[in-house]
């Protein structure tokens, strides 16, 4: 018996999934040296066989888990392991380019017989495996020749490239049984390899056509980028429809596009970075706020408790809508390597980190979150000028709250007034100010942190140009889960973009009077 490999440029179809199928082998004509394989001399065909690239068994790169004999031949169905597999990957484009387009069969002939004017007609034999081929020819396989066959306008011409030459046994009598056995022994591994493989590739296919199993962990993440792509190419069904956008409808954004789009907008608005912040699945929250004092006192072991004075309100947040749009370009969402997901998010947080730092900072609470600095119950030092203030001033407002808060304590403000305070102190109390060399690490006043906020104004008359305090404790943002998307293919379609509409509700108000206090510039 022989192992035979007989390959053809085959005529299949591979999808983005993986998915391909084909002919694995044609009935009907002849080879070049006559060689004929009968139909039905597969017998029963097995159930999955592995899929290998070029006949090599340490490069398996998926599995076929449909074989099936039609009168034209052997037609077969698989998948290759994209996900698991980076070779498989990498075949797969190789295959989308046409740069591979055989495929190949291999098996061991049983039974033959002699054809009239030359080759044989082969009437059994057992198929090993169907391999994925770029020439028709493969040195590592322990084969004697390679059977190929071009699909030309709906006729085969056939082709015989041979692979090794078989060892010449009829060159002395001394050398015939030791060549022999060589062959039997090579045969046998090659064998034994072959139907471990089968055996672990009919396991495989096996859990792969059993419904609610996976053989590797789904990632949330992947999936949420995929949907999402599929969503704004123009399939709808891909993420749940919600009519909770306003009369427009839309879809509900991914997990995963919320959350990347958090962290965009938290890298370029600092304030959230400071401020205390909740995500919550309402329109509204209400947060209970203590005030007055508890009563604390030592007491023996029977003595009354002192009753507390101390009052709790509710402090309610309401969300209020951000929106905005941002055009992508067609020909990007065509690029396969582009991450669609993290391109939107990325842009939608540029032209609204700034709106809604703003709005935390100086809100008026209509349509929009209460900014800390139109809070009237946050105590206040008071500046002497309009315009101008003193390292003193600052001394005073660093002392001016209590330990429980000055403890995380830092101040707030803008460039320009980091700059005018930089200067002050090292004209007149150096020692007061550090820089530090550490990137990243902000300057120090007091050795309190001096953070840099861009919405905050600058010295002027009634102005608050900085806040000294804790503001983790004394603001809260109130995120709500659940963004929108509404794709429009339309309105900017004679520029060749899609323009996609993302909707967020965010809030954001004062929570604690008392962790934090105004350095307040003179009315002018």
């Amino acid at each position: 018996m022989e192992t035979e490999n007989k390959q053809f440029e085959a005529d299949f179809d591979v999808k983005e999934t993986g998915e391909i199928t084909g002919t694995a082998w044609p009935y009907g004509s002849a080879d070049r040296i006559g060689d004929v394989i009968q139909k039905g001399a597969f017998g029963n065909v097995p159930k999955s066989l592995p899929m290998l690239f070029q006949h090599d068994q340490s490069q398996t790169v998926g599995v076929w888990h449909s074989i099936t004999e039609t009168d034209q031949g052997i037609k077969v169905k698989g998948t290759l392991f994209i996900d698991e597999v980076a070779r498989a990957r990498e075949v797969h484009a190789l295959v989308k380019g046409k740069a591979i387009t055989g495929l190949s069969v291999g098996f061991q002939t049983k039974s033959a017989q002699p054809r009239s004017g030359g080759g044989r007609s082969i009437k059994q034999a057992d198929l090993l495996e169907t391999s994925l081929v770029a020439i028709p020819m493969n040195p590592g396989a322990r084969i004697e020749t390679v059977k190929s066959s071009k699909h030309i306008e709906g006729n085969f011409e056939m082709e015989n490239d041979e692979l090794n030459e078989a060892p010449n046994v009829t060159e002395g009598a001394a050398n015939t049984d030791t060549q022999i056995t060589e062959l039997k022994s090579a045969l046998a591994d090659t064998l034994k390899a072959f139907e471990s493989l089968k055996t672990e590739h009919e396991t495989l296919a096996t859990k792969l056509n059993r419904p609610n199993v996976q053989t590797k962990a789904a990632d949330p993440a992947e999936a949420d980028r995929k949907a999402f792509k599929r969503w704004i190419n123009g399939d709808e069904k891909a993420l749940t429809i919600t009519g909770d956008s306003g009369t427009q409808g839309g879809v509900l954004a991914p997990e995963e596009f919320e959350a990347t789009l958090v962290r965009k907008v938290v890298e370029l608005n600092p304030f959230r970075q400071f401020a205390g912040t909740m995500t919550i699945g309402a329109g509204s929250v209400e947060i209970p706020v203590q005030g007055g004092n508890l009563a604390v006192g030592w007491v023996s072991e029977n003595q009354a408790r002192s009753e507390t004075d101390t009052t709790f309100t509710n402090k309610t947040i309401t969300v209020y809508d951000l929106g905005a749009y941002v055009d992508v370009s067609n020909n990007l969402l065509a690029d396969s390597q582009v991450d669609i997901m993290a391109f939107v998010a990325d842009e939608f947080a540029k032209v609204t980190a700034k709106t809604e730092a703003q709005a935390f900072v100086s809100g008026d609470g209509s349509g929009k979150p209460t900014g800390i600095t139109g809070n009237g119950s946050i105590g206040t030092v008071d500046a002497a000028a309009t315009t101008a203030f003193t390292v003193n001033e600052i001394v005073d407002l660093v002392h001016s709250l209590p330990i429980d808060y000055s403890r995380n304590g830092a101040l707030y403000m803008n460039r320009t007034t980091i700059a005018t305070l930089r200067k002050l102190a090292l004209a007149s109390a150096p020692d007061a100010w550090g820089d530090s060399l550490a990137a990243g690490n902000p300057p120090t006043f007091l050795g309190y942190p001096v953070r840099e906020v861009p919405d905050m104004v600058d010295a002027a008359a009634s102005a608050v140009p900085i806040i000294f305090g804790d503001l983790a404790s004394a603001y809260r943002i109130v995120d709500r889960s659940g963004m929108t998307l509404l794709r429009d293919p339309y309105t900017q379609a004679a520029t060749n973009k899609t323009r996609v509409h993302v909707n967020r509700r965010v809030g954001g108000d004062v929570l604690d009077t008392a962790a934090v206090t105004f350095l307040q510039m003179a009315a002018s």
